[in-house]
């Protein structure tokens, strides 16, 4: 499947920007692009955001902003509930004017995608208020979440993928499919061999490409979405270590120790306790 491009429809409403709240099913999971910038706040729930090359964990609280035709997509699952805050809007709105042009150096940066954690109250409360205002009350509004995006020093802002939407819009043909395949597979074993059969490609030719689009080697993308997985299980359920393992395709506790360590720097029992003290 090809990433498609979303018709947010701005130019047909007249409109410079689009504010919805929605609600994540996993079967809206579609690796998607558009030429407008997207802010995402996850109001509730949780999953795994993929932002051009990226993967990762998102919670509430979270906001995301991705530029202009960078692909991305928010991953769930079925027993997840998944609430977003998206506020779609044209570059153009922060053209010219001198005062935009911290937020226009912002917006740069956000062609590789940002994640913002830990927002402070205020700004998120600007966030949640938006659907219920008027057009041009909303548009003074996000002047404001973007200005203070770029001026309170505190936050904990994260740049994402190592390439922009002009570099995927070349790669996007075979993506979804595997994306899928491997977030629908996750417990079972899954060889780049099986994803070129499923891609109706060579080895040799599935990874060439593989590296080339994401710039990993699929065994190490494989990895890294599984050990986010199994963080998410580990924040998320009661599940003892020895069942998370297997879940997210590690049969044997020591395997999975042994990967989950090189990964994040801890053991599973670690990475949980140090994420309660920081709770």
């Amino acid at each position: 499947m090809r990433a498609y491009l979303e018709q947010v429809g701005l130019a047909q409403v007249q409109a410079s920007l689009k504010v919805s709240a929605k609600r994540q099913m996993p079967s809206d999971s579609s690796w998607h692009f558009h030429p407008e910038i997207e802010l995402v706040l996850v109001t509730v729930g949780h999953g795994q955001a993929l932002i051009g090359d990226s993967v990762g964990a998102f919670q509430a609280g979270d906001l995301f902003i991705t530029g202009r035709n960078l692909p991305h997509h928010y991953v769930t699952h079925e027993t997840d509930r998944v609430d977003l805050l998206v506020v779609q809007f044209s570059s153009r709105i922060f053209d010219h004017l001198p005062e935009f042009e911290t937020i226009r150096q912002q917006l740069l940066l956000a062609q590789k995608g940002l994640l913002f954690s830990a927002l402070p109250v205020n700004i998120v409360d600007q966030l949640v208020e938006l659907p219920g205002l008027k057009s041009i009350d909303a548009l003074f509004a996000l002047y404001g979440v973007m200005h203070a995006l770029t001026t309170v020093p505190s936050l904990a802002v994260s740049r994402l993928s190592s390439a922009t939407g002009s570099h995927f819009n070349r790669y996007q043909v075979r993506l979804q499919k595997v994306l899928d395949y491997i977030n629908h597979n996750m417990a079972l074993p899954i060889s780049a061999k099986t994803i070129a059969d499923q891609c109706a490609m060579t080895l040799p030719s599935f990874s060439r490409w593989f590296r080339q689009t994401l710039n990993t080697t699929f065994s190490e993308y494989l990895k890294i979405c599984r050990m986010e997985q199994a963080c998410q299980y580990l924040m998320t359920t009661d599940l003892p270590v020895n069942r998370i393992g297997p879940l997210v395709g590690y049969e044997t506790l020591s395997h999975f120790n042994r990967i989950f360590k090189a990964a994040k720097q801890c053991s599973p029992l670690a990475y949980l306790k140090q994420a309660a003290h920081s709770d």
